[in-house]
């Protein structure tokens, strides 16, 4: 890709653990394949734009948790705007997780709109989904 002064811009293709593609990483920083921009990359380790441990890179392309490090943080950083959604390559086998490893989330678990961290964001839909079929319940 070739970027407005014309420089020659490096896109890394990544894959979650399980195989789903994920998006790219460019310079230092992770991009979802619709344009969300996730984390900063400090060597191979992710980190949120609140400072907080989101996974790493491994195998040379692709994105887990390594879940011994979730007290990890880096001085928060500001998100960058969103972009326009690249072509998704093609989703690849899925491998073995290793000890006390997850697989990294999908692209579509990372919500512009949102600021909080994406580990914030799928509690609070959890908790979001366990108040509704609470609701739903007739009383007795």
């Amino acid at each position: 890709m070739i970027g407005i002064a014309g420089e020659i811009i490096s896109m890394e293709w990544l894959w979650t653990w399980g195989g789903e593609c994920f998006g790219y990483r460019e310079d230092d920083y992770l991009w979802t394949y619709d344009g969300k921009h996730v984390g900063c990359f400090r060597g191979d380790e992710l980190y949120a734009p609140e400072g907080s441990y989101l996974g790493e890179i491994k195998q040379g392309n692709r994105l887990v948790i390594d879940r011994s490090k979730y007290g990890r943080s880096i001085p928060q950083f500001k998100r960058s705007m969103d972009r326009l959604t690249c072509p998704r390559c093609e989703n690849y086998p899925p491998l073995t997780l290793y000890l006390d490893h997850k697989d990294f989330p999908s692209p579509d678990a990372f919500d512009s709109s949102s600021r909080q961290g994406n580990r914030a964001r799928l509690t609070e839909s959890a908790s979001t989904r366990n108040e509704s079929r609470s609701r739903a319940k007739p009383d007795p």
